[in-house]
């Protein structure tokens, strides 16, 4: 096997090791989500129930023993995890859409640190030139203000291309609709790296490979090829010419 098919090779592996990385980080996300759902109405109970005796036993008014259950402390833990908070900080964490954004924010954050300190600097070295894409440009002002902005817009968010949703100084919520849109044009720059990088698609190329006669490339689930070179705008080498879609 020659070096350039080894490099190929290489690179579809690193490259197909990075997207389930992505996609576990996603699933992990979206997984997450449910956590809200079970514990706000357990703490509403316990927050009642602590009140009500607070009220009926110690004979404090609704004000003070509303204050009581805010400021109680508990400790969550499973024998080797412990976390300490209040009733306050986690009505804080469990109210609609601020556990979400937290989580949301992680995970962009891992998405963005992973793509730039581990896996771009091997691809591009495999691929023997410089990986670019406008969804990590849009990632990395995201990353940016959430990492050194406290979560507000640094100056060049306004350039993003793809992720529009935020501007300069403003509060960055990562809602649930925002992350499928960024889970999305992750998935299409994939598809489009390996339509840039392959090469024929009968010379056992791992990059983008086709499954024949069908036609259909297998990249998260993207319709045929036909299809995916007409969405973007991708001109096809002259050595896969003979490789034709399928007509649905």
């Amino acid at each position: 096997m020659n070096d350039e098919k080894d490099k190929e090779e290489a690179a579809y592996l690193l490259l197909l090791e990075f997207y389930q990385n992505v996609d576990e980080i996603f699933l992990g996300y979206f997984i997450s989500l449910t956590a809200p759902q079970a514990w706000r109405p357990k703490l509403d109970q316990y927050a009642e129930e602590y009140k009500g005796l607070w009220v009926t036993e110690i004979g404090l008014n609704d004000q003070e023993a509303e204050k009581r259950v805010e400021d109680a402390n508990h400790m969550f833990g499973d024998g080797v995890f412990r976390a300490h908070t209040t009733t306050s900080k986690l009505r804080k964490i469990l109210s609609p859409g601020v556990f979400e954004d937290l989580q949301a924010k992680n995970a962009i954050k891992l998405i963005y640190d992973s793509w730039e300190s581990t896996y771009r600097p091997q691809l591009e070295k495999l691929v023997g030139q410089k990986i670019q894409g406008d969804i990590w440009g849009d990632l990395r002002h995201l990353r940016n203000s959430i990492a050194h902005r406290d979560s507000k817009g640094v100056d060049e968010i306004n350039k993003a291309k793809l992720i529009k949703n935020f501007i300069p100084g403003q509060k960055i919520t990562l809602t649930q609709e925002v992350m499928a849109q960024i889970q999305i044009e992750i998935e299409n720059w994939y598809t489009e790296f390996q339509f840039k990088y392959r090469t024929n698609p009968k010379s056992g190329s791992l990059i983008a490979r086709i499954d024949i006669p069908s036609g259909r490339a297998r990249t998260f689930g993207l319709g045929d090829l036909k299809h995916a070179i007409r969405v973007f705008g991708i001109g096809r080498s002259k050595n896969s010419s003979n490789s034709q879609p399928s007509e649905d």
